[in-house]
């Protein structure tokens, strides 16, 4: 292996990631995911809000709801996207 990361350089000539490399290179997969779960450590603790439940309605749903009811939703225009980019 090069000095070049092999996940990086193989990405220009497999945009789509279609090819698993991980068999090939599993030295650097195990360092990827050992760095992974290091980093997961760290940040878990931080994560404060992970046990509190959801809203029992969704708070976009229910301004548009709101909305809807006490003076309707506007129809939409699509803006002139030409005169704006002048």
């Amino acid at each position: 292996m090069t000095g070049r990361a092999p996940f990086k350089n193989g990405i220009t000539q497999d945009i789509g990631e279609k090819n698993n490399v991980i068999k090939q290179h599993p030295e650097v997969a195990g360092k990827m995911l050992a760095a992974y779960d290091q980093w997961w450590a760290e940040v878990r603790p931080f994560m404060v809000n992970e046990d509190v439940p959801l809203a029992k309605e969704r708070p976009s749903h229910a301004a548009f709801g709101k909305q809807q009811a006490e003076k309707g939703i506007p129809a939409w225009t699509a803006p002139d996207l030409e005169r704006v980019r002048e």
